[in-house]
């Protein structure tokens, strides 16, 4: 952030100082240089302290070092120059105002920084030529996180007593100098002021130094700081000399920039009236206005649900990638960096269009500012290269892995990773910068709305009021390039990589090598297959609705940053063991079971997390949606729909029961559960299945009062009576308790293996060594007294529901009546049936296989709450 800050202020002083022409004048002249020296600072160090701090890299080849180091030095003497230009500026100024023009002239200014530059270039070159010819046995390793000439000089194994004597003596000199000049330019410019009758004109007068003062303060008390604590601080912690360096050499060019433009006004009104003119001399429109996806306006609250839980997934997946390579020191391998660089690009391109599209769809954020529009586009489309960037590094890595083995450690050192990711990032942003240049320069008069949910290149450039013909061919230059280039390159990795993969003798060695790219090969599907699509269908699908459009486009940005960290989690066995190490505890095994899931199907995992993750998705917006409808909607507010979010409630907390462990083993192989959690999870997957069918049971009862005893429908459901219901099939959940405390006090000494992939009453208790018998027959008490009693309740209901029906002359009022009844119907066969089927097979089906015994299992936990939501959207008009 301080370097994006650094580089984002010094970078808008110049320009502002190029573009307006009431600021060329000496004061800002020389202003433009401090700045442009600030740049300097933070370009020089910059490489190396995010490289460590990001990367881990920590080697610097000699020559880069010194050449780090004399800049360093350089640019520090030229700030010192500088400040002095600018005390002499405002002795020009104040002293003898009526010569200012004639004394500081353009050249006088030119040949003032010129003599700055060089006499700083001259002063250090002696020491740092000198570094070279030193020999170094010591230690190699420095004390910073960039080269200092103090620091490199203290590893030299030679005579360094000019190299220590000469910046004490030229360089502490023209720093001392420079601060006395400057301190005797103040004495005369006071002197100057104090001698003006108007206080008023005094204080005009002084107020132009403000800023200059505050940025010499800012550089000499760092500087002054950090030569105190080097020369005599001796015995101050480490971490105290580092902290000041960064002060020291990041703190001036951070606040060199706030200090100008808070304390000079003429700054302020530069900006001010930058913004001013654009408006004025074209009348540019300064906002944007997004659509979302047209057409769909009325579905924005639901689509930003997908469009959040691929964001968080984003997030927390590319997250636990990062701290997962971090924390392992067997995957800082060059493949794992690239992973990292895959990763950090996927939760910056994600946070660069999500935020956005839920402020649209959520908050109905639809405004966005024109410059803001133009930095979204340009982050988004640099994003995109750089991703494709990384894959084409990624093919590249595994290419020598495979056909060059042996030579794999010395071609991708950490030093060639990192020129590697620098060069796709350099491409990303040149690629990218002329884009946002020449849309600026385009005239916008009367066209705002962008019918997209973010800021795309081709969308913005349509709303010109201009010839956009040099837009729209860099454009499609550009993505035609870098889609061509890319894949080019990839497709000859693999090709190279299939000619070596096949020349190896052994099957296993050939599946082994091919393995190593299933998960590349799988992002790049993922990544390429979506960018293709919406690339055709915004060139050639003039014909598609716009809809179609905008929906293909966020599946192209959000989808694959999700998906790429599952793709590796998956395919990776060394990601995918360290994230189990770090993210689940392993407990002693008397205290844990194990899952087994879908035996025998352990190779079609991942075709099964797929349609089950599906599920699951389908599950919790179903019911959601079913409780977001009736909270909002009035006329739902009736004893049959409060039943029917009480059902709905109840298959929502199945769904979260179970969705751990299911997807646990489908995606991550986790298969491990603690006792505690076992027996937690079996008493709610029970408990809920008990409370489904006494909703059920309420739900028939409400059928029979409204058909049977209509005129007292009302008055006999009232609320009170609704929550007392509620309260009661709670309650009755709690019959299950002392099934769970005898589970937790049973011996389990046989095999720790549970044949389902969640914990059910009936298989823990296979594994005891007790006395099980109360468990047993109270189970069975317990599925005799609720659902077989719900059940036989229910079917009574109806019977009278079909006599009183049955009663009625009328054939329509009899449909009419038999119609409300019909989705509940559904509901009872859709929570039966599966049970009935589940109980036979564990009863009778000993000689199943286990498998039909699992998917059965999971066919009763997982239908009812998939097809309820279904089935009332469907056969409910007011749903």
């Amino acid at each position: 952030m301080a370097y994006i800050s650094i580089l984002l202020g010094n970078g808008t002083l110049l320009f502002l100082i190029k573009d307006d022409h009431n600021l060329h004048e000496p004061m800002y002249y020389f202003l433009g240089m401090l700045a442009a020296t600030d740049l300097g600072v933070t370009l020089t160090t910059m490489p190396t302290v995010l490289g460590v701090l990001w990367l881990n890299h920590r080697e610097i080849g000699h020559a880069a070092c010194f050449s780090q180091a004399y800049f360093i030095h350089t640019l520090s003497i030229v700030e010192s120059g500088v400040l002095l230009a600018m005390a002499y500026d405002r002795f020009i100024a104040i002293r003898n105002p009526l010569r200012y023009t004639t004394i500081l002239t353009d050249t006088r200014v030119i040949q003032i920084g010129v003599g700055v530059f060089i006499r700083a270039s001259l002063s250090i070159m002696p020491i740092i030529i000198r570094l070279h010819w030193f020999p170094y046995c010591r230690s190699h390793e420095l004390s910073h996180a960039f080269c200092l000439h103090q620091d490199v000089i203290k590893l030299a194994c030679a005579d360094i007593t000019f190299n220590r004597l000469y910046p004490i003596v030229a360089v502490f000199g023209m720093g001392l100098l420079d601060f006395l000049i400057i301190c005797f330019s103040y004495i005369l410019i006071l002197k100057t002021a104090m001698s003006i009758a108007s206080t008023e004109e005094r204080t005009k007068a002084l107020n132009t130094c403000v800023s200059h003062i505050c940025c010499i303060l800012v550089f000499y008390v760092t500087v002054v700081g950090l030569t105190f604590i080097h020369r005599f601080g001796k015995n101050i912690p480490h971490v105290v000399h580092i902290t000041m360096s960064y002060i020291c050499y990041l703190f001036p060019p951070f606040m060199n920039p706030i200090i100008f433009s808070i304390k000079t006004r003429q700054i302020q009104n530069s900006t001010l009236g930058f913004n001013m003119a654009v408006n004025v001399t074209c009348q540019h429109i300064t906002s944007f206005f997004l659509v979302g996806v047209p057409g769909l306006e009325t579905f924005h609250c639901w689509i930003g649900i997908p469009v959040c839980l691929l964001f968080v997934l984003t997030l927390l997946g590319n997250s636990i990638i990062l701290v997962t390579i971090q924390l392992e020191p067997s995957l800082h391998q060059p493949m794992y960096f690239f992973l990292c660089m895959l990763a950090m690009n996927d939760m910056c391109l994600a946070t660069s269009a999500a935020l956005k599209m839920l402020g649209i769809f959520w908050f109905d954020a639809h405004w966005i500012d024109f410059d803001a529009c133009l930095t979204q586009m340009y982050f988004i489309h640099t994003l995109c290269i750089m991703e494709s960037a990384i894959l084409v590094i990624m093919a590249f890595d595994r290419f020598v892995a495979i056909c060059i083995p042996l030579h794999y450690a010395s071609i991708l050192t950490t030093s060639m990773v990192t020129k590697l990711g620098l060069a796709g990032l350099i491409r990303g942003v040149l690629m990218v910068l002329p884009c946002p240049l020449l849309i600026k320069r385009l005239p916008y008069y009367t066209k705002y709305i962008i019918h997209h949910a973010y800021c795309e290149h081709m969308a913005v450039v349509k709303l010109a009021s201009a010839n956009t013909l040099i837009n729209r061919a860099y454009g499609i230059s550009v993505a035609f390039s870098v889609i061509t280039v890319d894949l080019g390159l990839i497709a000859t990795s693999y090709v190279k990589i299939l000619q070596a993969v096949f020349r190896l003798s052994s099957q296993n060695a050939r599946s082994k090598a091919l393995g190593t790219c299933a998960a590349h090969v799988c992002t790049m599907l993922v990544s390429y297959t979506p960018a293709l699509f919406s690339f055709l269908t915004h060139r050639i699908g003039k014909k598609v609705p716009p809809s179609v459009h905008i929906i293909v486009a966020s599946v192209y940005l959000l989808l694959p940053s999700a998906v790429n960290p599952v793709v590796y989690g998956v395919k990776t066995k060394k990601i995918r063991d360290r994230v189990i190490d770090l993210f689940f505890t392993h407990k002693k095994l008397s205290d844990k079971f194990v899952l087994t899931g879908f035996t025998g199907l352990e190779v079609y995992y991942i075709v099964f997390a797929i349609p089950f993750s599906t599920i699951y998705a389908t599950v919790f917006l179903g019911n959601c949606m079913i409780l977001h409808v009736i909270r909002t909607e009035q006329s739902l507010h009736q004893p049959m729909f409060y039943f029917l979010a009480m059902l709905a409630l109840t298959d929502l907390c199945m769904g979260l029961s179970t969705v751990h462990t299911v997807l646990g083993i489908l995606w991550g192989f986790v298969q491990d559960i603690g006792l505690d959690a076992c027996i937690a999870q079996a008493y709610f997957i029970h408990a809920l299945s008990c409370l489904e069918s006494a909703v059920l049971l309420a739900m028939s009862f409400d059928r029979y009062i409204a058909i049977c005893n209509p005129l007292r429908y009302s008055s006999i459901l009232t609320n009170a009576k609704i929550v007392k219901i509620g309260v009661a099939i709670i309650c009755r959940s709690s019959l299950l308790i002392p099934l769970g405390i005898r589970l937790k006090f049973l011996n389990y000494c046989r095999p720790h293996f549970l044949s389902h992939s969640f914990c059910l009453h009936q298989d823990l208790i296979r594994l005891a060594c007790s006395d099980i018998r109360f468990n047993s027959f109270y189970a069975l008490a317990l599925v005799i007294c609720t659902l077989l009693l719900d059940a036989m309740l229910i079917l009574a209901s109806y019977v009278m529901i079909l006599y009183t029906v049955l009663a009625i002359a009328s054939r329509e009022e009899r449909m009419k009546s038999l119609q409300t009844c019909v989705s509940h119907i559904s509901a009872v066969l859709v929570f039966y049936i599966p049970i009935i089927g589940l109980t036979m097979v564990h009863r009778f089906g000993q000689h199943l296989s286990p498998l039909v015994q699992v998917l059965m299992g999971n066919i009763y936990i997982l239908f009812p709450p998939l097809m309820n939501p279904i089935i009332y959207s469907i056969k409910t008009q007011q749903i």
